[in-house]
């Protein structure tokens, strides 16, 4: 924080957002963290199975039973650290696997010419907004190797991939199912802190 500007953390991560064009990013992190998520349509957001006893799991196997129609999906999802050129930070990039096969492709052809792939600058093309109507490309835009050491691209102040997509309780997913909310069910308590201040 400097001055008066009490809301500035330079240390907050956002994901990846690919506007449609051309988004230009460095792979940081040496690979993926995957996990399996369920979309919960009514929050707007994913829950991360906790495999056994997963409730949601549960629901989907009895509807598959009984031949009924999915209410709930299933979805892999994995992270990775990346440096974004357009928004010039360090960013986490979320997508499906499709996505990163493709990356693990482009990989693979970098170490057969004895590259490495923290050394090369993706430029990822989307067309398309909606759903359904939305596709990626990934290019190879430029090779120039960095070290991943210098502040602008180091991961050390950072959560650990592996730290991330911890499962959710089922016991937390039963709360959001039988309507709370994700705020009544994840968000954490205000701690007190003994000094008090008064305005005179």
């Amino acid at each position: 924080m400097s001055g008066w500007d009490f809301n500035e953390n330079k240390d907050k991560l956002e994901f990846t957002s690919f506007p449609e064009g051309i988004t230009r990013i460095r792979i940081l992190s040496a690979e993926p963290k995957m996990a399996w998520t369920h979309w919960i349509m009514k929050e707007k957001r994913s829950i991360i199975c906790p495999g056994r006893g997963c409730p949601i799991c549960q629901i989907r196997k009895q509807q598959k039973e009984d031949k009924q129609p999915q209410t709930y999906s299933v979805t892999r999802r994995l992270r990775i650290y990346v440096y974004n050129y357009d928004t010039e930070r360090i960013e986490i990039l979320e997508q499906g696997i499709t996505f990163f096969e493709e990356l693990a492709d482009m990989k693979k052809e970098l170490e057969k010419e004895g590259k490495l792939l923290s050394g090369a600058i993706f430029k990822v093309k989307r067309k398309g907004t909606g759903k359904e109507t939305t596709s990626y490309r990934i290019d190879l835009d430029s090779y120039e190797e960095v070290d991943l050491s210098d502040d602008k691209y180091s991961l050390e102040k950072f959560q650990k991939l592996s730290e991330m997509f911890q499962p959710h309780e089922p016991k937390d997913i039963l709360r959001i199912l039988d309507g709370e909310t994700w705020n009544d069910v994840f968000a954490k308590p205000v701690e007190e802190t003994e000094e008090t201040f008064t305005v005179e």
